[in-house]
Parts: C-alpha cells; structure tokens; sequence
C-alpha cells in the first residue's frame, strides 16, 4: 500500500502502519488519533494532518518526506532537521485557535525547501532559515486574529544573507513576515538594545501621518518605505527628533516597510499598516 486516506475515521484513537513500509502518502484529516508511530515508514513522501490531539511526532526516520502539512495540529515541537528532501512545509493556527504551540522552527538542514508557510505561530520564538540555499526558498509568517492583523514575538530571523535580507533584495523581499524583526546571520548574538529602546512606531495603524518617536534624537537619518512586494514607494531624509512626523497619506491602504538608516545605529526595521 502506498497511498492511505483516514480522513474523518471518527472511530479509530490509534492506528498501526509499522508494517506499511512502501506507504509514500499519508492523509490524516479531523481525525481522533491521540498518537501516531511513522518511524517505520521510511519511504514516505507526504504527510498532512491536522489532528488536535497529537503534540509530538518522530520525523526522523522520514528522510524522504518532500510535503508536510501539520497546520492546525496540536504539536508542540516540529523537527524537520532529518528531512533533507522536504520542499514543502506548512504549519500553524490558521484557524485562529492557539492548538499549535511551537516556539522554534530550524531549517537550516532542509536546502531543498521552497515553500515554508505558517498562520498564527503565536508562540514563536526562534525562526533559522539559514540553510544555503535561501535563493529558491518563499517564506509566509502570517499573524491575522480577531478579524485584523496582528504582529508575531519574533525579533530575529536567522538568513544566508543578512544585508541582502536587510537591504530588502531577493529573495527576501518576497518573504512575509509579520513581526517587528531584523534579519542575521546569527541570532544567538542577540539584537542591539539600544536600538529598540531608541526607535519606536506611533498611530499604527496610521492613515495620514505617522509617527516616530526615539528616546533621544537621532539626526539626520534616510527614510525609505516598501510594499510588501519590495517595490520602493518612498526615499527621503529627515531630522528626527524625539517626535517626528511622516506623511504617508498618499500610500494606499495595507502593509508597509519601513526602514531608517543612520550611521551610529545601522538600519532598523519596521512594519507599520496604512488605513
């Protein structure tokens, strides 16, 4: 057999495929399981499910898995780091339910992923797509809850290509992220403080003017903003003080890049939305 659909089997809270070595699909929907054994099931190749009641699951022995879709299952830990063919990989809460508590997500063994998406990590802590090849891969961390956008704890993502990723190039600026972050090459360094504690966003989500405040002034700095798309919309220095106005009424409604460049503190990065 290699091909298995239980797909709302109600009646079954466990279910034996040790002996299903040749099973390269498997497809566990609304089901009721409250455990799931894979390990022996070393040729499979795509896996979805998305049962509430399982939190951990052993990949390691599926080293030929290309498609895991796990979105709006109960796991607590994802660890893809043994499959190295996967070129797909879905997860979170994309029902807005907080049932997937996962804090870390490491791709830096998977070179062959293309497509990482993600819905309402709401947990999410330590995200490292560092894996060689970001050049091929598309990232998706969305935040959507009580009927609007909403921004994930995550303050640094872990690249090939930090400057490139910072400097909004490709293929960074096809990922979305929502989270004030900045891109590294290492996130165990940590993020500079004194930047966060300086810079800060006001009236967001803003509709004519927005606002930016620092703890001191900065001086002249270059203001740049993007589309989410990485499409340049706006170029253009500014003095700023401890409050600072930009206008921004002529951008058109939706999410937006903001980035500052000074020379003490580098750039900093952040999103605001525009009503």
């Amino acid at each position: 057999m290699e091909s298995l659909d239980l797909s709302a089997v109600h009646q079954l809270d466990q279910v034996d495929l040790s002996g299903n070595i040749n099973l390269e699909v498997l497809t566990l929907l609304d089901c009721w399981l409250h455990e799931l054994d894979i390990t022996n099931n070393i040729n499979l190749k795509k896996l979805e499910m998305d049962i509430a009641t399982i939190s951990e699951i052993d990949l390691s022995n599926n080293i030929h898995l290309e498609y895991l879709d796990v979105d709006n299952s109960g796991l607590n830990t994802n660890d893809v780091s043994h499959s190295t063919k996967l070129k797909e990989f879905y997860c979170g809460n994309s029902g807005g339910t907080a049932t997937q508590e996962i804090s870390e997500i490491d791709l830096s063994n998977n070179v062959n992923l293309e497509i990482f998406f993600a819905d309402n990590l709401f947990e999410i802590r330590h995200f490292n797509a560092k894996n060689g090849n970001n050049s091929i891969l598309e990232v998706t961390l969305s935040c959507f809850y009580y009927g609007g956008p909403c921004d994930l704890d995550l303050d640094c993502i872990e690249v090939d290509d930090a400057e490139a990723a910072n400097n909004n190039e490709f293929p960074y600026n096809t990922w979305y992220v929502n989270a004030d972050f900045v891109y590294s090459e290492d996130c165990t360094l940590g993020i500079s403080e004194p930047k966060e504690r300086i810079f800060s966003l006001s009236q967001n989500p803003v509709r004519d003017n927005l606002i930016l405040i620092s703890s001191e002034p900065f001086g002249n700095v270059s203001i740049e903003i993007y589309s989410m798309g990485g499409k340049l919309l706006l170029n253009q220095d500014l003095i700023v003080n401890h409050q600072t106005s930009l206008d921004v009424s002529q951008l058109a409604s939706g999410v937006y890049v903001l980035r500052i460049m000074e020379d003490s503190q580098g750039i900093t990065t952040k999103r605001f939305i525009k009503n």
